[in-house]
């Protein structure tokens, strides 16, 4: 989520005004970056007045139209949804395989093999 005091963002890649996954990310002439639905909430009402920007302490004021297309913020977290998706189906891969495996008893555990009765 975007630190309103610091104005930076964490890797969970979360915007600081609607608590969501920074969608579509909008960067504001100050630098602060927040989810283009968390603009369109906070320019609701008159999109044609100055505001201040969200985030806490900042007190840049600017339009909507000064709001552009945040494509490094954009291209991080598609590298990071991208990555979080491998990294997964790799886990899910080694469970699969682990149920392939031989079990082997811990050590100190080893129970005494029984050997069956000859079949006649």
């Amino acid at each position: 989520m975007l630190d309103g005091a610091t104005g930076v963002l964490d890797a969970d890649f979360q915007c600081g005004i609607t608590g969501g996954d920074m969608v579509a990310p909008l960067v504001a002439p100050c630098g602060h970056v927040f989810s283009t639905q968390g603009f369109g909430n906070h320019f609701s009402g008159n999109p044609d007045a100055p505001k201040k920007c969200p985030a806490s302490g900042c007190s840049a004021r600017y339009l909507a139209e000064e709001l552009v297309v945040d494509a490094r913020t954009g291209a991080l977290m598609k590298h990071s949804r991208d990555l979080h998706i491998k990294r997964r189906a790799h886990a899910d891969d080694d469970i699969e395989d682990s149920s392939d495996d031989e079990f082997v008893p811990a050590a100190g555990a080893e129970q005494p093999i029984k050997k069956e009765p000859a079949r006649k």
